[in-house]
């Protein structure tokens, strides 16, 4: 009787580690996802801080002619933004005295003054170009109805 009380003993003990060991693997193997997602998480904020977002908004003012708004929505001081249109022969309605600019400061923002024809272009493609501290030539392109 005494041989059976220690064979299940035995047993429970050998189950009860078998347990513990492939408990305990999956809970390293998953602290190892945790930490290379946190790991992942703070480069990609480590390249945010250095980024630059430059955007455009238009913004319709009087008939005859637009605003638009280039505005730094990252974390990074942009510099040298230059400014590229689509057709070409639409710059000589854009006021462009200030391009190319040459640096806009997180949330800070610039506006440039579109006079408007008629007969002219129903689109125009807009690409923005600066620097920041993490790369040289970022762009960014977007159509605008005018």
């Amino acid at each position: 009787m005494e041989e059976y009380s220690l064979a299940i003993s035995i047993l429970a003990l050998i189950a009860a580690g078998y347990t513990y060991i492939i408990h305990d693997r999956k809970i390293k193997s998953q602290e190892a996802r945790i930490n290379e997602y946190e790991l992942s998480k703070i480069d990609n904020e480590k390249i945010e801080e250095k980024q630059a977002k430059v955007r455009l908004n238009r913004i319709k003012t009087q008939p005859g002619s637009q605003t638009i708004k280039i505005y730094n929505a990252g974390r990074a001081k942009a510099r040298n933004i230059r400014i590229e249109f689509s057709p070409e022969d639409y710059n000589g309605f854009i006021r462009m005295d200030d391009f190319p600019y040459p640096y806009l400061n997180p949330q800070g923002s610039t506006e440039i003054i579109m006079h408007l024809v008629e007969g002219g272009v129903n689109t125009l493609e807009m690409k923005i170009l600066w620097d920041d501290d993490y790369k040289l030539n970022n762009e960014y392109t977007e159509i605008i109805p005018v």
